[in-house]
């Protein structure tokens, strides 16, 4: 579902990707990131997470813990299997000196960096009790793996599994991807460098909007009204949403950013993406 510092539980991972446009900052993504966590490390411990944006700071993070259920409403949207509910199980599924930031957001301490290698210097800035052994051989391997890209370090130290706070954060893409939306998705949970060869277990949900997107399902926020205006213009309207689960290739789940979003539900369109800074033999 993701990488950690240490051995840790990750399930029941949702991931939207949203292209919308914001007033005074023209077309942004809104990633919305959320799973389930426990800690299985020996002290605390943290979660890597590769954002394809340059610039960003704590301003672009969106506090969601009076709507943590955005994306359990996701779910419900497309759950229903109705001819347009844009719901889809994939044919491979077993059942169907830079600037560093730092702060909280939900169960998270965040340390949000340019450059993996500029994080162990930030450590220090993190409460004791959630703050994790640096792990240089995996910031290294982040350095190499996304260059250009945003790092987020989310340190935790629950040893019980909680439903972390959905984390939501907006940026501008960087312009080298491809046209591709790139759901954050490498995994290994050891707190080792991933292997990118392997086959893993994926347990995902994934979700895709854009503005004037065509077809999709209606999304109905249960706690809209703890929701500001300028937070709901950043959520998706309609989403085409796909359930993930059995092996897979190591990597990040990437899709094409068509303008009919409608083959989001088709195997060709959900591909597994190496890093940008390696090329990993098929």
């Amino acid at each position: 579902m993701c990488i950690s510092m240490a051995k840790a539980d990750f399930r029941g991972t949702k991931i939207c990707i949203n292209a919308t446009r914001m007033p005074n900052e023209g077309i942004v993504h809104v990633l919305m990131y959320q799973n389930e966590v426990a800690n299985l490390g020996v002290g605390p411990n943290a979660m890597l997470l590769h954002i394809p944006a340059e610039g960003i700071g704590q301003r672009n993070f969106i506090d969601t813990r009076k709507f943590s259920s955005i994306m359990d409403d996701m779910v419900t949207a497309v759950t229903p299997r109705s001819r347009d509910s844009g719901a889809k199980s994939m044919g491979f599924s077993r059942v169907g000196g830079s600037r560093v930031q730092v702060f909280d957001v939900g169960i998270y301490t965040i340390i949000l960096a340019e450059k993996a290698s500029d994080i162990p210097a930030a450590l220090n800035r993190v409460p004791q009790g959630k703050r994790p052994k640096v792990n240089r051989e995996l910031f290294a391997f982040y350095e190499q793996a996304f260059p250009g890209y945003a790092v987020a370090l989310c340190c935790f130290n629950n040893q019980r599994s909680v439903k972390a706070e959905p984390i939501m954060v907006w940026y501008k893409p960087l312009k080298n991807t491809d046209g591709m939306y790139r759901f954050p998705a490498i995994d290994c949970h050891t707190g080792g460098v991933p292997d990118l060869t392997a086959d893993v277990e994926v347990d995902h949900w994934l979700f895709l909007a854009a503005d004037g997107m065509r077809g999709g399902s209606h999304v109905t926020y249960s706690e809209a009204a703890a929701i500001k205006p300028e937070v709901h213009q950043l959520l998706p309207k309609r989403v085409y949403g796909a359930y993930f689960r059995g092996p897979r290739r190591n990597g990040d789940f990437g899709v094409r950013q068509p303008e009919d979003l409608s083959s989001f539900g088709s195997n060709d369109a959900v591909l597994r993406l190496p890093p940008p800074g390696f090329r990993v033999a098929a």
